[in-house]
């Protein structure tokens, strides 16, 4: 047999029902003895004898039982029961026949509404039960107890319907009659396993799979239950005398809950149903307080509906005069959008006409903001100007010559409409988007395409200057930075300091108030360039190298101009001076110039540099001249004096009061001439009168001597001394001289001093002492080494 058909032949034990016997007999139970067997009704399993119908709803077994729930349907039976089922059907039908006439002959009466189980007979019983009672006295028949005398049935199950009636409801049966628990026609036939019994005995039915000894639901008459209800017919009976008459309806309002009765009679009846009847008065007065009560509790409500309708009519009117106030709010806002619209309308058409000038749009818009601001601000009528006000300002814009005109008139009307758009809180940036659009394009096309750096220099400086207060401020340095410097860098990097005939500070000085920071950066390029053309094209007898350098006075920072003077002005002109030479009996005019060309310098170079040229070269020769000639013999004072005189004048008065030192040079040259018109004698030489002076000046101070290497290799010692010249100054001579690049940076140090760029190299000057960024720090550095580094 296949692994198949044994899973099939395997037989599944169901868990035995607990039942009405274990509960009484417990182990002594006979039936509990045939659990075991093969053929109990508790065996269940899967019958591979018998065939297998395939249906939707699964596998269908056909000795499988279907029990309903109803009381009135019968057990079906199979198809395939046999003949021996049908036999033993009718031995048992037999039996209870038997047992129907025994109870009838024992005289128990039978109740014929209800259905009688099966009562106690002589029958043998097995069990523990019966041999206890045996014990007692029982012989098997009859009453309980030795002498027969107890009771004889057991004790009867009444079963209630389940109507909701109480206790009483029902006529209560006899003692005799009882329900029984289990109906004698109802078992299961099912199993085919029966006992054999024989007359006179109890057989030994089989346990079914149903609800055994659980009791069946029945459907009962509401008659079987009810009992003799004398009292009630006593007073339908009675009533039914009385239907004759014509019913009064009375309304008995004594109790909480008003009673109806038809007729004064049946009143009577339910007044003598009463325990603890009252008196007509007690009645009427608690009827009276009763209706009284009502009435107080309707004029109650009357009133609180009063009230309610009064608060509801307060809130209507409160409610009618908000609605009559928005009215009037809402035609008024009606009106005045219906009037915008009107002027809108007609600026719009005068606007197509070509007669609608900016003047007159402009005193509209001041008519819509002043007289209607609610509206203006809620409809955003500043957006108008994209339909009104651009228009004219774009023709505006077509007829300026940018290249001839700065447009300030022009620009005096934009300033009026931004200070417009400034007033009425305008946060879409309508005036920014504006000029934008139609003002900055016009401008950057002329600035990149158009201007001539060198040429139309004042025309674009006026533009810028006076469209400043119209143009926000945002967008003048976006275009300063994005379309005027890159085209003065490139000029400045192309400029051409000893042939362009244009002077580089007449078109790029009237820049720097409006560059400021921008071009700092570019100063040293400029420096680099001036230098070379003055040490070796300028003339000291030229003043073009004052015009040229006096507009970077203010331009150049710090010390900044200073060392350019040093570098290349200072030294010219000492020169000048050092090269004159005094000749009383004919000095030219020229000759003289060659000194006096040193106080137009005096609003760049210091007094004092001035001062010591003049005491180091002219004064020495001055005073030289003049003692020989007062020790001619035959010298001419008068000469002398006027010759004395015609210097002095030369010198200009401020200088002169300004400077003490030279105060003292012409009092020592005026004290020689007193001594020759006295007879006094003279000194034999000039004694220096920086000698003792009253102000002492500053002592030069000597510069570092710089070891400098000849191209054989031997080394001399170069010194440098100036009185003037600072750290920087002589670095910045010495690049100059080597032909290295020397400017400060955009850089600074961590402690927020100037980094310079000599070279390639990074440096930092602080005081008298130079340090070099080397192996990731600051270093102290001499000049030679700068030198070698950057060969």
């Amino acid at each position: 047999m296949s692994s198949d058909e044994d899973d099939l032949s395997t037989k599944y034990y169901k868990k035995r029902r607990y039942t009405k016997e274990d509960s009484i007999y417990g182990v002594f139970n006979s039936s509990h003895l045939d659990d075991d067997t093969e053929d109990s009704e508790y065996t269940y399993g899967r019958s591979t004898h018998k065939p297998i119908n395939f249906v939707s709803s699964g596998v269908y077994e056909i000795n499988e039982n279907i029990v309903s729930n109803d009381n009135s349907t019968e057990k079906q039976q199979h198809n395939d029961e046999s003949d021996g089922d049908k036999q033993i059907k009718k031995k048992y039908k037999l039996l209870k026949e038997k047992k129907k006439k025994r109870n009838s002959s024992s005289g128990s009466p039978v109740n014929h509404n209800s259905k009688t189980s099966a009562v106690s007979t002589t029958k043998a019983y097995s069990g523990i039960g019966s041999s206890i009672l045996s014990k007692l006295g029982y012989s098997g028949s009859g009453g309980l107890g030795s002498d027969g005398s107890g009771v004889s049935e057991p004790i009867k199950v009444h079963v209630r319907t389940k109507a909701t009636a109480g206790f009483g409801f029902f006529k209560e049966g006899s003692g005799d009659e009882y329900e029984s628990d289990e109906d004698e026609d109802d078992y299961d036939t099912t199993n085919n396993n029966l006992y054999n019994f024989n007359e006179g005995e109890s057989p030994n039915i089989p346990k079914s799979k149903s609800n055994n000894w659980k009791k069946k639901e029945t459907k009962k008459q509401l008659d079987d239950y009810i009992t003799s209800q004398q009292k009630e017919n006593e007073i339908k009976s009675k009533l039914s005398e009385l239907s004759n008459i014509k019913p009064q309806l009375i309304i008995d309002m004594t109790n909480p809950n008003a009673q109806i009765y038809k007729g004064q009679q049946q009143q009577q009846l339910q007044q003598q149903q009463k325990p603890n009847g009252k008196e007509p008065l007690e009645e009427l007065k608690y009827n009276i307080d009763l209706l009284v009560n009502l009435k107080i509790s309707e004029i109650q409500s009357n009133q609180t509906k009063l009230q309610n309708e009064q608060d509801r009519k307060k809130n209507l009117e409160t409610n009618l005069e908000s609605l009559r106030s928005s009215l009037s709010v809402y035609q008024d806002k009606t009106k005045n959008v219906n009037e915008i619209q009107e002027i809108i309308t007609k600026c719009k058409c005068k606007l197509d006409e070509n007669q609608l000038n900016i003047e007159s749009l402009y005193r509209i818009f001041l008519l819509l903001f002043n007289e209607y601001p609610k509206e203006y601000q809620h409809f955003r009528l500043n957006n108008l100007e994209r339909e009104l006000l651009r228009p004219l300002l774009v023709k505006m814009l077509k007829e300026w010559d940018i290249t001839k005109d700065s447009g300030e008139s022009i620009a005096k009307e934009f300033r009026y409409w931004r200070e417009f758009f400034d007033q009425t809180n305008n946060s879409d940036h309508t005036y920014f988007i504006m000029v934008r659009d139609i003002w900055l394009p016009v401008v950057k096309n002329y600035f990149r395409n158009q201007w001539s750096v060198k040429e139309s220099f004042k025309v674009a400086v006026e533009i810028i200057v006076h469209w400043t207060d119209s143009i926000p401020e945002l967008m003048i340095e976006g275009l300063l930075e994005q379309s005027i410097l890159p085209r003065l860098v490139m000029e400045i990097d192309q400029w051409d300091a000893v042939n362009d005939p244009l002077p580089i500070s007449q078109w790029l000085i009237p820049w720097v108030p409006l560059l400021k920071e921008h071009l700092i950066s570019h100063y040293p390029t400029i420096r680099q360039k001036i230098i070379p053309l003055l040490t070796q094209y300028w003339n000291p007898l030229d003043t073009s190298a004052l015009e040229l350098l006096r507009p970077w006075k203010s331009v150049f920072e710090g010390t900044t101009m200073e060392s350019l003077l040093n570098r290349a002005i200072i030294p010219k002109l000492t020169k000048s001076v050092q090269g004159f030479k005094f000749d009383p009996s004919n000095q030219s005019s020229e000759s003289i110039q060659s000194v006096t060309c040193l106080f137009p310098w005096l609003e760049l170079v210091s007094i004092s540099v001035i001062t010591n040229i003049f005491e180091q070269h002219f004064f020495n020769k001055f005073q030289y001249t003049l003692l020989e000639w007062l020790k001619n013999p035959n010298s001419d004072f008068a000469e002398i004096s006027n010759w004395y005189q015609g210097w002095k004048k030369q010198f200009p008065i401020d200088f002169v009061k300004s400077s003490e030192r030279i105060q003292n040079q012409f009092a020592f040259s005026l004290s020689l001439m007193k001594k020759a018109m006295a007879g006094d004698k003279l000194p034999n030489e000039i004694v220096s009168v920086n000698s003792q002076p009253t102000t002492p000046p500053p002592q030069p101070q000597p510069i570092k001597n710089i070891t400098k290497h000849s191209e054989n290799g031997k080394k001399h010692n170069v010194s440098l001394q100036h009185d003037t010249m600072s750290t920087r100054q002589i670095i910045e001579q010495l690049a100059s001289k080597h032909g290295i690049l020397f400017i400060p940076s955009q850089r600074k140090t961590d402690n927020g001093q100037q980094i310079y760029t000599f070279g390639k190299t990074p440096i930092v000057i602080e005081k008298d002492l130079i340090l070099c960024f080397s192996n990731s720090k600051w270093e102290p550095a001499n000049i030679q080494f700068l030198l070698d580094v950057n060969k």
